[in-house]
């Protein structure tokens, strides 16, 4: 997707015959935002898609002014610079607002626990992006935050109490 900022385009780029949506603020600040229909865009849904937000200069062949995620500062958008973001982290099946996996009853649960008796490791899905804190209780009423638990969320999910991420 893609929008000018010193005029009202915006549109999808490659889109084939998907269904899309797109929409710009009338002033020049930048802001966009569209959908585009996955399953009819790919012939079914994909597993993951991959994003990146680039603000380049106005004119023809600007230089990219920044980046999200962050890239190599060569002037070039190149595979590596994407966010593989998995598309089920996004799912809301009871359209309540909440994402699933944001939700305890649907799909927000530790999916694997491992440990010894000085040790636990937590595996759970997650959506990417998201900060997540472990906590915990001994009467469900009053709750202490675990020290140094506090991870933001990758593409592939997370585990503590390595930092290093697991498929999720």
């Amino acid at each position: 997707m893609a929008a000018e900022s010193s005029n009202n385009y915006v549109g999808w780029q490659n889109a084939g015959t998907a269904t899309v949506t797109a929409f710009k603020a009338a002033t020049s600040c930048g802001q966009m935002e569209g959908s585009i229909d996955l399953a009819q865009a790919f012939g079914a849904l994909p597993s993951s898609v991959y994003l990146a937000s680039v603000a380049y200069g106005t004119a023809d062949a600007g230089v990219i002014g920044s980046q999200c995620p962050a890239g190599n500062a060569n002037n070039n958008l190149e595979p590596g610079e994407f966010l593989q973001f998995p598309v089920v982290a996004v799912r809301d099946d009871n359209n309540d607002g909440v994402l699933d996996r944001l939700d305890p009853a649907l799909d927000f649960k530790v999916t694997q626990i491992t440990g010894s008796a000085t040790s636990l490791d937590l595996t759970w899905a997650t959506v990417p992006g998201k900060s997540y804190e472990i906590q915990w209780s001994d009467d469900f009423l009053t709750w202490q935050s675990v020290a140094g638990s506090t991870r933001t969320a990758s593409s592939s999910g997370l585990r503590w109490p390595e930092s290093t991420a697991t498929t999720g």
